[in-house]
């Protein structure tokens, strides 16, 4: 008897707890739909327009309808069931199929695509007043007139921007600037014979190749773009060379079929032996295939305006010193006499212009500056100190500031080099594959933790850390900071980008787009906080309906 109402309370309470947790569970349903309702109705007017579904299947009438009476005072048990029947029919989020309400979070994803269609609109608005403001005339009539002039173009532009393309011309350059030196060495050998044929026939060679150089050029990048682009002066320093090489054949030809003592002729083809100059300058177009010379060509273009003051400061020094010596050489000439004189002292130190010489021979290793110091020594003995002061401030002062000036701008041409930068990404690149190559011992393309973690000790792994200045505090830090789509693994493209972007310490652009994000998560976090501040408002003023029982969780 005692084991059967001890079942029956056991079954009693059970049926009591299943109930509970049925009404606390569809109270809990509805409270979730209630705050999905109310972020939605807070968000701006755009994104009602992408739901196609209506809130109102998935939300009780009597959650949102502000001027519904309460059900459960009506006392109707058809309305309270009805009121049932639409709790019970609540579907969770993660369970329903619909589209779901915009979350808070969401807003970000959709001001980007907001951001993308205005800015796609915004380039097709600009490329069409770019074209009408500046068509391109030169070329435009020709793609009217020969619809095969584009694959033309860019079967062009690719053979010129090829590194086959640069390494040729680059090597016609050298053999070219070689030829030049053969030519006038053999010149100055053969005074009577200056015109011989085989140089008539390598010059043709070279005015045909440095042509079709100039040509394909015009041909990929158009008459404006490569005459008025930045590089203008290396094109129309080409063009030149190009002409007057022409010029000069021409000549050459025509002095070759006159008679040997036509002097006019002679004289015009010496005339232009100048696109022998022109030619030599052109050679130093190598520097654009050799980074080594970039760098230094470039370091001396950036320092151009640095060393001209610091030129500036060292003739003032000198002018203001050589006043000084030669007002030195002046008064003891006056006091002992002008045959008294040291003949020395005159020879240094005569007149300012001399003095201003002298000291500047001196500093530079023209002259040896104990010798200039010698003859002081008759005006008096400071005026030796006051020479030995000067060597030693020029020397350990201005030049060494002359030359921390040109490293300075050494260091930054290699770092804003933009053809250095690529390779050393390239490089960078190279590298991060091998490691991932090593790591993914089984050829699948993609690392899970367990490898990762395997390798993390390693050496060369290790290495490759320090080099890029990576450092995280355990393997799983650094593999989640990887991990960029969050899957648990990471692909090659994963893992070299991820080290591109850990690479280094953090820039001021890394700080501030943090502070951005920051900033954008805050806005957000005080957003959802007063949303939900509104939400509990209302529903302390109106409470949830439930689903009805009149029987008590505790009665069996």
């Amino acid at each position: 008897m005692e084991t059967q109402v001890s079942q029956l309370v056991e079954e009693a309470v059970q049926r009591s707890h299943d109930q509970f947790m049925a009404r606390l569970d569809n109270w809990l349903l509805a409270l979730e739909n209630r705050l999905c309702h109310d972020d939605y109705e807070t968000l701006p007017a755009d994104h009602h327009h992408h739901s196609p579904h209506s809130h109102s299947h998935a939300i009780s009438p009597a959650l949102h309808a502000e001027g519904d009476p309460e059900p459960s005072a009506s006392g109707d048990p058809e309305v309270e069931e009805a009121h049932r029947v639409e709790l019970d029919n609540v579907k969770s989020p993660m369970a329903s199929h619909e589209v779901k309400p915009p979350r808070p979070s969401d807003r970000s994803q959709s001001s980007y695509d907001l951001a993308k269609r205005e800015g796609s609109r915004l380039e097709v608005y600009k490329k069409l007043y770019t074209e009408s403001m500046h068509p391109d005339a030169p070329n435009a009539w020709l793609r009217r007139a020969c619809p095969c002039f584009v694959k033309f173009q860019s079967a062009a532009r690719r053979i010129v921007t090829s590194q086959r393309f640069e390494l040729f011309f680059a090597t016609v350059l050298v053999s070219n600037a070689l030829y030049i030196g053969a030519q006038i060495q053999w010149m100055s050998a053969h005074p009577t014979d200056l015109i011989d044929p085989g140089f008539t026939i390598v010059h043709t060679l070279y005015a045909v190749i440095f042509t079709s150089e100039v040509a394909l050029n015009l041909v990929a990048f158009g008459f404006k773009k490569f005459l008025c682009s930045s590089g203008w002066a290396w094109a129309w320093l080409d063009v030149l060379v190009v002409f007057s090489a022409w010029i000069e054949l021409y000549l050459d030809i025509q002095q070759m079929m006159n008679s040997p003592a036509s002097g006019t002729s002679v004289r015009i083809v010496r005339v232009f032996k100048f696109t022998r100059i022109l030619q030599g300058l052109r050679s130093l177009r190598i520097v654009r295939y050799v980074s080594g010379l970039r760098i230094l060509v470039y370091s001396m273009y950036d320092a151009t305006k640095s060393l001209l003051w610091a030129l500036i400061l060292l003739a003032l020094i000198i002018y203001v010193f050589g006043l000084l010596f030669s007002s030195a050489a002046l008064d003891h000439a006056v006091t002992v006499g002008p045959d008294v004189v040291d003949p020395q002292l005159k020879r240094f130190f005569g007149s300012v212009d001399v003095s201003v010489t002298t000291l500047y021979r001196s500093v530079l290793g023209g002259l040896d500056w104990g010798e200039a110091a010698g003859p002081l020594g008759t005006a008096g003995y400071v005026w030796v100190q006051i020479f030995q002061f000067y060597i030693g401030f020029v020397s350990f002062a201005i030049l060494n500031v002359m030359t921390g000036v040109f490293c300075n701008s050494a260091i930054r041409a290699a770092e804003h080099d933009h053809t250095i930068m690529m390779q050393n990404r390239v490089q960078f690149r190279d590298m991060a594959a091998d490691l991932f190559k090593k790591m993914d011992a089984s050829g699948f393309g993609q690392i899970t933790i367990n490898e990762f973690e395997s390798l993390y000790d390693d050496e060369d792994m290790k290495a490759f850390l320090d080099s890029i200045e990576i450092s995280a505090s355990d393997a799983w830090t650094l593999f989640a900071s990887l991990d960029q789509d969050g899957n648990g693994l990471i692909g090659i493209n994963e893992f070299t980008e991820g080290c591109l972007k850990l690479h280094g310490p953090a820039r001021s652009v890394d700080l501030y787009a943090l502070r951005q994000q920051h900033l954008k998560f805050r806005e957000q976090l005080t957003s959802l906080v007063q949303n939900q501040h509104k939400i509990m408002d209302k529903l302390q003023t109106r409470p949830l309906v439930l689903r009805p029982e009149t029987t008590s969780i505790f009665e069996v």
